[in-house]
């Protein structure tokens, strides 16, 4: 007998049978998970395990006799006396025998077969996995330069893993205050960053760090960034913010990129430091003396949203009603969505729309703010779809938030998902859709949206 779920009909709002099928929705829904490791992206289109070369003819009985090596625990020996155990594994074939030796190197062999892992651009990560945990259960051991270089090299091998960077994060917690060394608190935040890792509590103790040590620290606008990136604002907020202004930014120690990072991170995170001026440079953003030393390649891209948010923003705060040019091919790569969320968002439509006339909803609208709107649709007041020109209604936007759209371990949109929603309230009512409700099934999806829509349109 199948099995009945219930789906959401928009063109009654009403719940009607929806026979389950087969399909595994979670599947589209986030990188693939092995054993609670997760490879965000292959580090490169060909790295393997394969790329460990196999050792030549002549060097096999060495290399197997090295492999019986009982290597010391002690991490007081000199790294140079252990770099032939670790020379090994780059050369061993079988993963259980290169697995076998690693479970017996001390941190600094650890440390050194990461760097070569990197040095050679592959992601073996069997070996990966063992190397990290090996090392983050003696993290008490570790300070924080070590801890700071852990995070480090998990990045640049793109080797996300929840577990060692939730323990990682508690290890850091606990050497913060001893630190003094600015370069690490600051290559610590930006590996954090790269992850989209939030934790509320260490922001917090970072944000009191910097206060403290703010002249030692080498650019401190890039951590009121994080803090917009993972929509967080710790209790002293205002007060870095003034110190990076007057300290930083009226000094003129920083970018134009980085001028323009701080104030979208300011409108980011709702704070309402020297709105005035907020205005004022905002509105020198864009004009088209500062537009035209920007360039149209991919990596000015996130630049150009921000400006896009920025524009927004003075329309609804000054009453802007100029334009300002943005290059073609700058629109183009704002409209593009990868191939996960184009899956994330089909998975609404047939979820949720299927039974819906298409001319009463659309999907990937511009929204002339620097992002598409997922998908929208009106609905009137007795909660039935209705044509979108009317003016009667509700307009509802639906944002669909990928993986790499939302922090992690909370699962929350990212700072610039968050801002987004808040730039379409001047005009819609707003539906934050994250990634893992679609992977609880059809019930919990439409249990989900139902219960927002009823709260939505009753607002």
């Amino acid at each position: 007998m199948i099995q009945q779920q219930t789906k959401l009909c928009l063109g009654t709002m009403k719940m009607v049978p929806w026979p389950a099928l087969l399909r595994g929705v979670s599947k589209a829904l986030r990188p693939s998970f092995m054993n609670g490791q997760v490879s965000i992206l292959p580090y490169s289109c060909t790295s393997t395990l394969a790329q460990i070369q196999t050792p030549p003819a002549n060097e096999t009985e060495k290399n197997n006799d090295s492999l019986k090596v009982q290597t010391s625990a002690a991490d007081t020996t000199a790294p140079a006396e252990h770099l032939k155990e670790v020379a090994v594994i780059m050369k061993v074939k079988e993963v259980a025998s290169a697995l076998e030796l690693c479970a017996n190197f001390n941190s600094h062999q650890r440390f050194e077969a990461l760097r070569n892992f990197v040095a050679i651009k592959t992601r073996p990560l069997p070996l990966i996995q063992s190397i990290t945990e090996g090392l983050i259960t003696s993290a008490d051991e570790l300070d924080m330069k070590q801890l700071s270089d852990l995070l480090f090299l998990m990045g640049k091998l793109n080797y996300m893993n929840e577990d060692i960077l939730s323990k990682t994060c508690e290890a850091i917690k606990t050497k913060l205050d001893k630190t003094k060394t600015a370069a690490v608190v600051g290559s610590s935040i930006a590996s954090l960053r790269y992850f989209k890792w939030k934790d509320p509590e260490l922001l917090d103790q970072f944000s009191i760090w910097i206060e403290r040590n703010f002249e030692k620290f080498s650019n401190p606008s890039s951590f009121i960034l994080t803090l917009a990136l993972q929509n967080h604002s710790p209790p002293n907020l205002e007060e870095l913010l003034k110190l990076t202004w007057s300290e930083w930014i009226e000094m003129r120690r920083c970018s134009p990129v980085d001028t323009v990072n701080f104030v979208w991170a300011v409108q980011a995170l709702n704070s309402q430091f020297e709105n005035e001026k907020m205005r004022q440079i905002i509105n020198l953003f864009l004009e088209n003396r500062f537009l035209r030393t920007l360039d149209s390649r991919p990596q000015s891209l996130p630049v150009w949203r921000k400006l896009c948010n920025l524009h927004a923003v003075a329309k609804s705060t000054s009453g802007l009603t100029d334009t300002f040019a943005i290059p073609d091919d700058i629109k183009t790569l704002m409209s593009a969505k990868s191939q996960h969320k184009d899956q994330l968002v089909s998975e609404v439509l047939q979820l949720l729309f299927s039974d819906l006339d298409s001319n009463l909803y659309t999907r990937d609208v511009p929204s002339g703010m620097g992002f598409p709107i997922d998908i929208l649709f009106c609905l009137d007041d007795k909660m039935k779809a209705t044509q979108l020109h009317l003016s009667a209604g509700s307009k509802i936007a639906v944002m669909i938030h990928s993986y790499h759209e939302c922090c992690q371990p909370t699962k929350e949109p990212s700072g610039v998902r968050s801002f987004e929603m808040r730039l379409l309230q001047e005009e819609f009512k707003v539906i934050s859709v994250p990634y893992h409700i679609l992977g609880g099934g059809y019930a919990q999806v439409h249990e989900y949206f139902d219960s927002v829509l009823n709260k939505l349109v009753k607002s």
